[in-house]
């Protein structure tokens, strides 16, 4: 199908732009739903799937749909790894990871910190007059949760703040640009310097 073609077939997609997914992607998810829930999205060169039945039926069909393609800004930020890999790599790297996140084994080891943490976040707010929920409170949470998981202290969480929000944003560089690579990629290597020790 050409790129004349696609555009004709999904004009939904073909009028997105990537100012404006930067700024509200959820009113084109909207139109998408009612219009095109499947899309091709042109500025990003992929399709678009936004309804729940199809996504559920795309992530449960490993043989037609595959995750780890070289246009992946998952692949392209952390290379090979479990969220990047199909069929048997994928089930053997799901296997070492699963009996930590079992909502059984979570529930046994993590609970009680988690709502340590959600009770120290919440009375942090107890002294300020307004909080802005995402950063005080949601982008915390999970960063202090994993720390937690992994037996690290809780004074790592800038650092682990920083390197999150530099793969964010990579995971998010769909213009390709190679600083933000160049970022994310120092980043790992720091990650993966600091995991040896």
């Amino acid at each position: 199908m050409t790129t004349e073609d696609r555009a004709a077939s999904y004009p939904v997609g073909s009028s997105v732009t990537l100012e404006e997914l930067a700024r509200d992607p959820y009113a084109i998810y909207t139109r998408m739903q009612a219009k095109e829930p499947v899309s091709w999205v042109s500025c990003l060169e992929m399709y678009y799937v936004v309804r729940y039945e199809h996504v559920q039926a795309i992530l449960r069909d490993p043989v037609r749909f595959v995750v780890g393609t070289p246009h992946s800004t998952l692949f392209d930020t952390f290379g090979m790894h479990m969220l990047t890999t199909d069929g048997d790599l994928h089930a053997r790297y799901r296997a070492v990871f699963q009996p930590y996140f079992s909502p059984s084994a979570v529930r046994e080891q993590l609970e009680q910190q988690i709502r340590g943490h959600v009770e120290r976040l919440i009375e942090g707010f107890r002294s300020r007059k307004h909080v802005e929920l995402r950063h005080s409170f949601a982008a915390r949470l999970p960063i202090l949760t994993m720390l937690s998981l992994l037996g690290l202290p809780l004074e790592l969480e800038p650092d682990v703040r920083r390197w999150y929000d530099s793969f964010e944003e990579a995971l998010a560089n769909f213009r390709w640009d190679p600083r933000i690579r160049e970022t994310a990629d120092t980043w790992r290597n720091s990650v993966s310097s600091f995991s040896r020790r």
